[in-house]
């Protein structure tokens, strides 16, 4: 049996988050791979947080980097979907 992982993927919006829920999901299921999509960050005010949608490089890898920060442990792997 392979070792259960996680995999959380950053996504620009809503097509690419519903492609990692309805398609990714259920076949890396098989595997043994747990998924997770997130919108990238695009803008955040001290009332709500607006996410999905194209943003400059450096917002994005600065939602990718938090991202990382907020889940270090050994099974989580990160990736992208643009």
């Amino acid at each position: 049996m392979r070792p259960f992982r996680r995999l959380h993927i950053t996504v620009e919006g809503h097509p690419e988050e519903k492609f990692v829920k309805d398609v990714l999901s259920s076949h890396l299921g098989n595997f043994n791979i747990s998924t997770d999509a997130r919108r990238v960050l695009t803008k955040k005010d001290k009332f709500r947080t607006f996410r999905g949608g194209l943003v400059r490089f450096e917002k994005f890898r600065k939602d990718i980097t938090n991202w990382l920060f907020e889940d270090s442990k050994p099974d989580a792997r990160f990736s992208t979907m643009i």
